[in-house]
């Protein structure tokens, strides 16, 4: 059975599709119940996933969480930002660091880089002048140091790298192999 949003005295629950009452209006914002490892965001009524990765992600004052079905916090609101799941992951804030959780809430990449993205099966992360690869297990796969390093594009095959102060392209593939020195159209490797 689904669920939808409802707002009562300036705050927000949800009711089920009868119009009852299921989550008390207590939350200061609401977005709809997703299922967090799908891609795609469900609709309000006749979500399909399993209960436990049905989740609505909640404002409480000024910091955010996720519920289950049931109310329960599955994830404590310590963050702050709006978050959504993609395949199961959510990149998360707390003040300007950010990381990844999964829908349990398990940290899977720290919380503690200026940015971080995910790409098919790599997340990329970057601190001051650091950037590091990651797997979906949160285990880095490489890293690499350099004062004007521009994360160009990522695949789930390989990521690259624009090294402006040699001004050169490395790829970067999940077994740790680099190629380095793209510039041109002439590849050194």
């Amino acid at each position: 059975m689904g669920y939808g949003r409802v707002q009562l005295d300036g705050k927000y629950g949800f009711v089920d599709a009868t119009g009852a009452v299921t989550i008390e209006p207590i939350y200061d914002e609401t977005d709809d119940f997703q299922d967090s490892q799908a891609d795609l965001i469900a609709p309000n009524f006749g979500l399909t996933g399993d209960d436990e990765d049905i989740l609505a992600i909640v404002l409480v004052g000024t910091h955010y969480g996720a519920i289950d079905k049931t109310g329960k916090f599955v994830i404590e609101p310590i963050y702050t930002n709006d978050f959504g799941f993609d395949c199961g992951y959510a990149r998360v804030y707390i003040d300007d660091k950010c990381g990844y959780i999964d829908a349990t809430g398990a940290v899977v990449i720290p919380i503690e880089f200026d940015f971080a993205y995910q790409q098919g099966d790599f997340f990329v992360a970057r601190r001051d002048d650091t950037a590091y690869a990651f797997d979906e297990t949160g285990q880095v796969i490489f890293s690499i140091t350099g004062d004007d390093l521009d994360i160009d594009d990522v695949s789930s095959d390989v990521i690259e790298v624009y090294d402006a102060e040699r001004h050169e392209h490395d790829f970067l593939f999940p077994n740790g192999r680099r190629i380095r020195g793209c510039r041109r159209n002439r590849l050194v490797v």
